[in-house]
C-alpha cells in the first residue's frame, strides 16, 4: 500500500507547500557557495511547509501569562489574525496550522521549524504526533528566547513544516561504538577525504581553492573516483493536490 498524506482544510487561512531550497542567507554568499553544500539544499527542501498568513510583531516580557506575550497585528480587521495566538504563557507563540492532517497506519507526523531559516530571539518547537488515528489538528508553537525584543512574523513565510515518519521507525537501529580496527577500509577512505578536505580548506584561506576539487559528496562520488550506488542530489515532494477542497 501506498503512504498517503491528507490535509483537511479548517480555516480560509490554510496554506503549505513544498520546502524550497533557497534560503535568504545561502544567496548572500560568496557566489552562492552555501548551496554547494548538498546536504543543507536537500534539508531545505524535506517536508512541506505551512504558511503565515498575516503581519504581525509580538514580545515577550519574561512572565508566565499568556498576557505577557504582546502581540500587535499590522491590520486589526486581518481576518487571518486568528491564526495566531498566546495562549499557552511561559513566553509561547502559538500558530493554528488550518489543517487536519491523517497519515495511513503507522506514519506519524513530525512538526517542526523550517530547517536552516534563522530567526533571532525566538525557536521553533517540535513535536511529533499520531496523525494516523488522532481526529484533531495540532498547533504549531514558538517560545521566546529573548525578552522586551520585538519579533516580526511576515504574510507569507513559513511557520511550520511536517515530515511524515514510521512509528518506531528509530526504534529498529541498534547503535553501537565501532573501532576502526574493525574496518581498516572505511578509517582508508576516511583518512583520504579528510586530507582532501584539508588541503581544501588551506587553499581557501589562501585564496587559491577550486571550487570543483570539492563536488565530490554532490556527485556522490569517492575519492577513487568511484561513485555510490545510491546517492540523491534533489527532492522530489507532490504538491498537494485539489487546493479547492
Amino acid at each position: 500500500m501506498k503512504n498517503f498524506l491528507h490535509a483537511y482544510p479548517l480555516k480560509k487561512f490554510a496554506s503549505i507547500a513544498c520546502g524550497r531550497p533557497k534560503r535568504t542567507w545561502m544567496d548572500l554568499t560568496f557566489e552562492n557557495f552555501a548551496y554547494a553544500c548538498l546536504p543543507l539544499v536537500i534539508a531545505n527542501q524535506t517536508g512541506w511547509d505551512i504558511y503565515c498568513q498575516t503581519n504581525f510583531k509580538a514580545k515577550w516580557n519574561g512572565g508566565n501569562l499568556a498576557s505577557d506575550i504582546e502581540i500587535v497585528f499590522e491590520d486589526v480587521n486581518d481576518p487571518f489574525n486568528e491564526q495566531v495566538m498566546a495562549h499557552f504563557g511561559y513566553g509561547v507563540i502559538t500558530f493554528n496550522p488550518g489543517f487536519l492532517f491523517v497519515t495511513n497506519e503507522g506514519n506519524n507526523l513530525i512538526v517542526k521549524g523550517i530547517p536552516n531559516m534563522l530567526k533571532d530571539a525566538i525557536q521553533p518547537l517540535e513535536a511529533v504526533v499520531e496523525t494516523d488515528w488522532l481526529p484533531f489538528t495540532f498547533t504549531m508553537n514558538w517560545k521566546f528566547t529573548r525578552t522586551d525584543t520585538w519579533i516580526n512574523f511576515a504574510k507569507g513565510e513559513p511557520i511550520c513544516r511536517i515530515m511524515p515518519y514510521p512509528r518506531n521507525f528509530i526504534e529498529s537501529f541498534e547503535p553501537q561504538y565501532q573501532s576502526f580496527k574493525t574496518n581498516p577500509e572505511l578509517a582508508r577512505k576516511m583518512n583520504e577525504w579528510g586530507a582532501s578536505r584539508q588541503e581544501h580548506n588551506n587553499n581557501l584561506s589562501t585564496g587559491t581553492a577550486n571550487k570543483a576539487t570539492e563536488k565530490n559528496y554532490l556527485q556522490g562520488k569517492l575519492k577513487d573516483g568511484n561513485k555510490v550506488g545510491f546517492h540523491q542530489r534533489k527532492i522530489n515532494l507532490k504538491e498537494f493536490e485539489n487546493p479547492n477542497v
